[in-house]
């Protein structure tokens, strides 16, 4: 936009030049017929004074010859004084025979009110009119009278500044009246200059009146009809997306993740340490399905999968994260994001007595048909034995000869590793927040090209008694006790620290808590600090949860006003988790998106996610917008998501956290 502006600056405004051409004709036709109209005046003033002159000496000369004495002109000169006294002569003789002046009366007087320089400029001729004085029937003299051209110039210089004041006010209005005209006229193209902005920050939603002349209608009804097109074009991409996800992601019968879209994503979240591994897997499985298809039909069968699927999903839509999964026939995942224990006892208890009342399974004879295994989870836990762990108390509910659940023991705890109680973890986070413990590692982002890093991930840590806790260890203790937004603000506040520290790291990204946006502290606390820390902002990247678009819009609308007046950017983590349309992008101006990690997972396997990822580098990208692979554990996973058009991505196999940001070395 800089070179544009510095490209502009050195070009001419058509209106400018409108109005100048149009100026300058302008003043060159009043000035020709004001030029003209005052010289034709002249010349008629001249012959005038011509016709004057002439007149006056015929008329006089026939007076003064009635009374003409040779020898005595004294009444002859009264006569001539006569005439002279009027003041419309400059000069008036009678010669004799002999040429001798025997009358002579002439002025001289100054022209008032008349400028020299005009006088010089038009320079009018005083004209002499000559006529015989005769007595007795023969001349005795002749009669010369010389016309005063001061009564003309006090008319040319009248008719000067008459012309003149009309001519500016007729100029003034007329260059009025074009600017007005003009600016009506272009007004138009400040539209289409505006609607080629909002194209190109991919806002396609344009639609321009049609201005009444020719040649502007046909450029607006183009730039419309382009419009038009491009916005088609998007929304057929975004049908086709959403398309390739269900294909590729969810299961054809239910809708819910199908069994390697879930797996991947759990074990993606298991192999992290960033909180999303922390909480309760659930295997839930409905007994004798193949018997229900054979007595009620197929269609019977999906039938009753879809409303099992329904109250899955329904129970899990509160806990932000949560996610379902069908495994095959009637066994169904979920994961809990964020519940363990008690909390996790309660759903399972819930969904138990929701899904045998369905009345497809209660008039079945559905006493001993559904069963649900329960187990916590934490996280670098292998996801082979958690479902295992799942499935055995799954297998336990089932010897039951009863609809139950039961609960496994989570084996993702070192041995001999005593639990906190929740009284305990409460008092451990608030002393850490009074003390300020709570520090920062750092995990590049490598580019595409593995030759810089486009910023590091700033990732919260604490200390417990000499080991330190990933994430994922107490922030679902942080949620849980509403204390997640002072975690994130002291995170904020210590990556803006360090980077006004050390101007030498890269960009850091503080990823912010779904729960913390939703407090009603949030806008004021992140602003006051950012305001804070304004110089260090362009160097910031806030990350939100795709989930905070659907439970925080308000908060998340607050972070795009700060991005504006700030200059900070905004990314979008776990993209493509919720299941939202793709079409949101469109009026969400964010400038990065991180690719769920289930989607990485073993990305080089599996043709479906890799065309699916392209699709959506490509819409992304046609919004500008970077795309950030997450979860990366392998180099053909790398390699997959560079082919695939990624401009960065993250993964303990590309960088493990490390406790200062690393710096790429000079080639």
């Amino acid at each position: 936009m800089t070179d544009n502006n510095k490209a502009l600056r050195d070009k001419r405004s058509i209106k400018v030049l409108m109005l100048g051409l149009i100026s300058t004709m302008l003043l060159i036709l009043l000035g020709g017929v004001f030029g003209l109209n005052l010289w034709q005046k002249k010349l008629y003033l001249q012959d005038q004074l011509q016709s004057h002159a002439r007149d006056s000496a015929t008329s006089l000369g026939l007076s003064v010859s009635h009374v003409a004495d040779p020898q005595d002109w004294v009444v002859a000169s009264s006569m001539v004084d006569a005439i002279f006294d009027s003041g419309a002569y400059q000069g008036i003789r009678i010669l004799d025979q002999e040429g001798r002046s025997v009358v002579a009366r002439t002025s001289s007087k100054d022209l008032e009110g008349v400028p020299k320089w005009f006088v010089r400029w038009l320079d009018l001729q005083a004209p002499v009119g000559e006529a015989e004085v005769i007595a007795g029937w023969r001349p005795v003299g002749r009669l010369m009278v010389q016309s005063d051209p001061g009564i003309a110039y006090r008319e040319l210089w009248a008719t000067l500044r008459n012309q003149l004041a009309w001519f500016a006010v007729v100029t003034v209005f007329a260059f009025a009246a074009f600017h007005l005209l003009l600016s009506s006229l272009l007004r138009p193209l400040q539209r289409l200059e505006q609607a080629a902005h909002r194209i190109e920050d991919k806002h396609f939603d344009v639609s321009l009146p049609i201005p009444g002349t020719r040649e502007l209608a046909k450029v607006t009804l183009a730039v419309n009809s382009m419009a038009d097109h491009l916005r088609r074009s998007f929304e057929e991409q975004v049908a086709t997306i959403e398309s390739l996800r269900k294909l590729a992601l969810l299961d054809s019968v239910t809708g819910v993740l199908n069994r390697q879209s879930f797996d991947n994503r759990l074990q993606a979240a298991l192999a992290g340490d960033d909180g999303d591994s922390v909480g309760a897997l659930l295997l839930a499985q409905l007994s004798g399905l193949s018997e229900y298809n054979d007595q009620f039909g197929r269609e019977q069968g999906d039938a009753l999968l879809k409303q099992m699927a329904e109250v899955i999903h329904d129970e899990c839509l509160s806990h932000i994260g949560s996610y379902v999964g069908r495994r095959g026939g009637g066994c169904f995942t979920v994961f809990l994001s964020g519940l363990t224990d008690s909390r996790a006892e309660a759903v399972a208890e819930r969904l138990l007595e929701r899904l045998t009342s369905l009345p497809l399974i209660k008039n079945w004879g559905g006493s001993n048909r559904l069963h649900i295994g329960v187990v916590n989870t934490e996280g670098r836990t292998p996801l082979a034995q958690v479902l295992s762990v799942a499935d055995f108390a799954m297998r336990v509910a089932q010897k039951s000869c009863t609809n139950a659940w039961r609960k496994g023991r989570s084996s993702g705890r070192e041995a001999g590793q005593k639990p906190l109680m929740a009284t305990e973890w409460q008092s451990l986070l608030l002393s850490t927040l009074a003390d300020k413990g709570f520090y920062l590692h750092f995990q590049p982002v490598l580019s595409d090209d593995s030759r810089s890093f486009l910023f590091h991930q700033a990732l919260v840590r604490m200390n417990m008694e000499g080991r330190v806790l990933a994430a994922a260890e107490f922030l679902p203790m942080a949620d849980r006790f509403n204390l997640a937004l002072k975690v994130d603000a002291q995170v904020l506040e210590d990556a803006l620290t360090r980077l006004a520290e050390h101007h030498e790291d890269a960009a850091f990204c503080v990823s912010l808590a779904v729960s913390s946006m939703q407090s009603t502290e949030f806008a004021d606390l992140v602003g006051a600090i950012l305001h804070r820390f304004s110089a260090q902002c362009p160097r910031l990247l806030l990350e939100v949860s795709e989930h905070a678009l659907q439970a925080a819009w308000a908060a998340f609308d607050r972070l795009l006003q700060l991005r504006n007046e700030l200059a900070f950017r905004i990314v979008i983590s776990r993209f493509g988790s919720t299941g939202m349309p793709f079409g949101y992008l469109k009026s969400c101006p964010v400038d990065m998106i991180k690719i769920d990690p289930g989607l990485v997972k073993n990305i080089h396997k599996d043709q479906g996610h890799q065309f699916y990822l392209r699709s959506i580098v490509q819409i992304a990208h046609s919004q500008a917008i970077k795309v950030i692979g997450v979860g990366v554990e392998s180099q053909d996973d790398w390699d997959s998501l560079v082919q695939l058009g990624v401009d960065g991505a993250m993964g303990y196999y590309l960088f493990r956290p490390q406790e200062s940001p690393p710096h790429m070395a000079a080639p």
